[in-house]
């Protein structure tokens, strides 16, 4: 709906995604929002299996780093000389 009413113009910095990544997700929102960082709140040992792995994959696929607080606990992004930059709680794990 949100691609529909022709509100997303260019591309965005960071992006939510919705649903804590499960795997009822929108590619062509997220190819067309092109974000470089889709940041997922998600509880650690969640019962749901979220984030899903089919939207881990999607957001590989349109070229977005994924942030998860179940791995890095709180998540902070701020610009700083027009960089964006992370902080968290935890160290990201190998790989990511």
């Amino acid at each position: 709906m949100l691609l529909a009413t022709g509100r997303v113009r260019g591309s965005y910095a960071v992006v939510k995604v919705a649903h804590h990544g499960s795997r009822d997700q929108e590619s062509a929102l997220y190819a067309a929002l092109h974000a470089p960082v889709a940041v997922i709140s998600v509880g650690e040992g969640n019962d749901y299996g979220h984030p899903r792995a089919e939207t881990l994959t999607l957001l590989e696929s349109v070229g977005s780093r994924t942030l998860r607080t179940d791995q890095r606990g709180l998540i902070l992004l701020g610009l700083r000389d027009d960089e964006l930059r992370v902080w968290s709680m935890r160290s990201p794990p190998e790989g990511g």
